[in-house]
């Protein structure tokens, strides 16, 4: 999150663009692995669906499909951020500070269940 931080605090498109992208992969990388820790339940292909899924799965707690549904979210602006162009300048903004402060909140939230 720190990468994420530092580009968001540059103020330019690119770096916004870059703010999303880190905030995002930082975020499913460490759901990815409370949801699957000894990686063998996931396969490559459609991971990044396949996390957001476990994560709203019904057997998990309530707190967990919040999860999923923030790096849901959190990919669909990642996603945005990587292939509209162009991408509104004060929407680009908004939504680079969104990312980073909603995927903080995915790490914070995951280090919480963990420490149960």
């Amino acid at each position: 999150m720190v990468v994420a931080r530092d580009c968001l605090a540059k103020k330019t498109d690119e770096n916004w663009r870059s703010a999303i992208n880190r905030a995002y992969y930082c975020a499913f990388n460490i759901s990815r692995d409370y949801v699957d820790p000894a990686k063998t339940q996931l396969s490559n292909e459609r991971v990044h669906k396949q996390v957001i899924d476990a994560l709203r799965a019904p057997t998990r707690s309530a707190l967990e499909k919040t999860l999923g549904r923030r790096l849901k979210r959190a990919k669909e602006i990642r996603t945005d951020a990587d292939y509209e162009n162009p991408y509104p300048n004060p929407t680009l903004e908004y939504h680079a500070k969104f990312a980073v402060s909603e995927c903080q909140e995915i790490l914070n939230t995951i280090s919480r269940l963990k420490g149960k």
